[in-house]
């Protein structure tokens, strides 16, 4: 994890505490306190109690405690943020060097000096403390030329082009740093919060921290031993504050036992559904990830969640536990998908929470998707619920640190403008992954559905949706096509930057990052969704270079960009695709005059840049087809008739093997009945790439097919 483009600095300490912590009432002056057995300690645990001594001492937080947060054995052993219980979306348990929370008596009551120490609880921590005794491992570099304060917030910054000359790079200084985001990143994801505080120590300096969706900011250093007051002041002032102005988000609140019961019993009966399916050698339909939703970790509090329809003010309570999916960045959207217990329908619905750009541009998912509906757009979800989450003043909840990220103020030496963010909520009813599609067939009528949709929501509204995958391209519980997620959905804008899913998007837009979007690159695509999904749950073999094209990619690594834009672009020149690797002769064809038609539409491009110098009619034609969704939607059209006719053939022939007299049915008649080609595949090896794409996709099990057979 790293700062990298989301840090502001460094901010006047005094300034920081005045802008994010000023008291709503006149709060008596601060104790007195001394902080100096901090910095004098051995080791790590010393001056963790020194810390919480002088704390408890000064009577700096009453009605709060400062504890050394410990995890229990089966926590500790959760081995990364990738693989914590192997769920989807999980994020690794990191917790703080100090951490606060209420007392559960009236001051220390009667908790020894000596027992400091106490299990985690995710729940009602609300301030974090980083200690470091090393003053090499200081994680930001102090700019020696401001002062430690300066209110002259007219001076026009940065002062320096770029963010080296405040943070450290040495690979220990990394490390530190990587704690500090880890450590927050945890209790974010385990909260329902807007911003978070931290204090970092390190030796005889602090700062302070204050993180959200759009990014950090942090103050300069200052000396707690000769300005004591400075740190006494922000633990004085955070004691005094409420729980929103610590940062929690008033529509969350946590839920009683029997509250939380309704949600894990509701959860239980549907893993058993399920698992009823798989017993009953049934294709079932699942959740990849929804046994995670609830928690074997044991980190996640179970919240109840008031949501509102803004189009008709109906408003319902969800409980929740764990997302089962997302992709749980500190930074960003930082989307979390869940199963949750609506309380007023008394059943499991589909809750998304997310933090949308704050942009002009782009408008609210939850207003796009009923638009959507209004113009009789297919193949769409209904909103249950949706809107931007509003706070207690009526206003929606907005991340701060972008704007601090262009303030002219002599104190920024950090040049990097963030997006900035608002929280945002849609409820659905729950739908399936493509990846859950029983047989060839239902793939191929719901990616002719998905045309459908794309083509008209282009028609009637002017929009595409450009973040086509195979998580967004989903099925209801009678298999028919889902068209969701449509918040990067928008009309062409020329000045517009690419937009989409780095695994499944096109070719055109993986080469340029800065073309806009265009209705060409939704209908490619649909085309890698299309192999994806066929390749993870149909294909008989394929070799290790097709990974390649979907697994292990980076999103934000631009050699990976480069790297996966070639791998597309090789296997669009060949029959590696498609030859051999499917039992259906209709998925068959399909794949192979779609790579025929995008692997002409892409030397046709590169004639047109100049790359490639031959050209034919049928390349120059493709440009101009290759944009119209009818085009496309004919072909998967003609792949179903295909489907039934091989179906059919097959049926009869399956008569015709147990009837003794093949040319007539039961009753004497003549039945016609047609034999479709076949032919003897030899399988050597069906390769292990197999389970690492379903690994990497949480995809029901495959059965392998054997040594020989008849396609």
């Amino acid at each position: 994890m790293s700062f990298l483009n989301h840090l502001v600095g460094a901010m006047p300490p005094r300034q920081f505490i005045t802008r994010f912590m000023a008291p709503r009432r006149v709060l008596p002056p601060a104790p007195s306190s001394d902080f100096t057995q901090i910095c004098n300690a051995e080791s790590l645990e010393d001056a963790q109690h020194a810390f919480i001594c002088a704390v408890e001492d000064s009577h700096l937080c009453p009605s709060l405690r400062f504890y050394i947060p410990k995890l229990k054995q089966h926590q500790i052993e959760v081995p990364d943020e990738h693989s914590e219980d192997q769920g989807v979306g999980a994020v690794a348990i990191v917790p703080p060097h100090l951490s606060l929370a209420a007392c559960n008596t009236n001051g220390r009551g009667n908790w020894p000096r000596e027992d400091l120490s106490q299990y985690h609880d995710f729940a009602s921590s609300s301030l974090e403390v980083q200690i470091s005794l090393d003053k090499d491992q200081d994680s930001f570099l102090d700019v020696d030329e401001h002062p430690l304060e300066s209110d002259d917030d007219s001076v026009a910054g940065p002062t320096s082009d770029t963010v080296a000359s405040f943070e450290g790079n040495t690979a220990e200084v990394e490390l530190v740093r990587e704690r500090l985001l880890k450590s927050a990143h945890a209790l974010f994801s385990r909260q329902h919060r807007t911003f978070l505080f931290q204090v970092v120590i390190c030796d005889e300096c602090a700062c302070f921290i204050l993180y959200d969706r759009a990014g950090a900011v942090v103050t300069q250093h200052f000396d707690y031993i000769q300005n004591p007051d400075i740190l006494a002041d922000f633990l004085w002032r955070f004691s005094y504050m409420d729980d929103l102005e610590r940062g929690s988000d008033p529509s969350a609140i946590p839920a009683t036992p029997s509250e939380a019961a309704l949600l894990t019993d509701a959860i239980h009966d549907l893993l058993d559904t399920f698992q009823h399916s798989i017993d009953e050698q049934e294709a079932p339909r699942v959740i990849p990830g929804a046994e995670h939703s609830l928690d074997p970790s044991d980190t996640y509090p179970v919240h109840k969640i008031r949501v509102v329809d803004s189009a008709t003010g109906d408003t319902t309570e969800l409980v929740v536990l764990r997302p089962f999916a997302g992709d749980c960045s500190l930074f960003g959207r930082s989307t979390r998908a869940y199963l949750a217990y609506d309380i007023k329908a008394r059943r499991l619905v589909f809750f998304k929470d997310t933090w949308r750009a704050n942009d002009d541009c782009q408008r609210a998912e939850s207003d796009i998707l009923r638009d959507l509906h209004a113009n009789n757009v297919p193949f769409v979800p209904k909103v249950l619920y949706g809107s931007d989450v509003l706070g207690t003043d009526g206003v929606p909840q907005q991340t701060v640190v972008d704007e601090l990220s262009t303030e002219q103020a002599e104190w920024r030496c950090t040049d990097t403008p963030l997006l900035g963010h608002v929280h945002h909520r849609i409820v659905q009813d729950i739908f399936y992954p493509l990846q859950n599609v029983r047989g060839e067939r239902e793939l191929i009528q719901a990616l002719h559905d998905t045309i459908i949709t794309l083509d008209t929501a282009h028609q009637k509204m002017g929009i595409m949706h450009r973040d086509l995958s195979y998580q967004n391209v989903m099925l209801d519980s009678e298999g028919r096509c889902v068209v969701n997620d449509w918040d990067s959905a928008g009309p062409f804008t020329p000045d517009g930057g690419a937009v989409g899913t780095l695994q499944f998007m096109s070719i055109r837009l993986l080469d340029n990052e800065d073309l806009p979007n265009e209705p060409v690159d939704d209908m490619q695509s649909l085309f890698w969704v299309l192999n994806f999904v066929a390749i993870l749950r149909f294909a008989l073999h394929y070799d290790r270079l097709r990974n390649g094209l979907f697994v292990n990619n980076s999103p934000t690594a631009d050699d990976d960009r480069s790297r996966i834009s070639m791998v597309k672009a090789f296997s669009l020149t060949d029959d590696s695709l498609y030859r051999g690797r499917y039992r259906s002769a209709a998925l068959t064809e399909l794949i192979a005059e779609l790579v025929d038609d995008w692997g002409q539409y892409q030397r046709a491009v590169l004639v047109l840049s100049g790359t490639f110098i031959r050209e034919s009619e049928l390349r120059r034609e493709m440009l101009d087809l290759a944009p119209m969704p009818s085009y496309w939607l004919e072909k998967f059209a003609a792949a179903l008739q295909k489907y039934d006719a091989e179906e059919g053939a097959a049926r009869v022939e399956k008569t015709q093997a147990d009837d003794p007299d093949p040319l007539h049915d039961s009753d004497g008649s003549q039945v016609a009945f047609a034999r479709s080609k076949r032919k003897v595949v030899d399988i050597d090896s069906i390769g292990s790439a197999h389970d690492d794409v379903s690994a990497a996709c949480g995809s029901p099990q495959i059965v392998r097919p054997s040594k020989k057979l008849r396609i």
